[in-house]
């Protein structure tokens, strides 16, 4: 007979588990090694990207993604390059998409906030990233 985790159990573990492992050494410095640096900065300014973008601000998400294209760029593990470059990838294409439809149609956050999203569903993204 399988047990399997309760909801309560699964979130306790997500919030309360997983970042004491980081502190204490078992989160990002230790998967991604040396990588680790360039990998937090070029996510840190996904939230910000996000929540610009969320607010209709694209041309104020494409300068903070655009920001971090050096530590993208100084990844070293071709792997790990590749997908957080991904990530990095489906956000801007968002971004674009909601800037162009902006500019086409001023004033239409709806229609802006649609195309953004048709572009990141239709991003190919690889599977097997982290």
């Amino acid at each position: 007979m399988k047990q399997r985790l309760s909801k309560t159990a699964l979130i306790a573990l997500l919030v309360v588990v997983m970042p004491v492992m980081a502190l204490a050494g078992g989160g990002c410095d230790a998967a991604f090694g040396s990588d680790a640096p360039a990998i937090i900065k070029v996510q840190s300014s996904w939230g910000p990207a996000e929540r610009a973008m969320a607010a209709g601000h694209y041309a104020r998400a494409l300068r903070e993604l655009h920001a971090t294209m050096p530590a993208l760029r100084s990844i070293r593990k071709p792997f790990m390059r590749r997908c957080v470059a991904g990530g990095a990838g489906i956000r801007i294409a968002a971004a674009m998409a909601g800037l162009d439809y902006i500019q086409a149609h001023p004033g239409d956050l709806v229609g802006a906030k649609k195309a953004a999203h048709h572009a990141w569903i239709a991003f190919p993204m690889a599977d097997n990233c982290p």
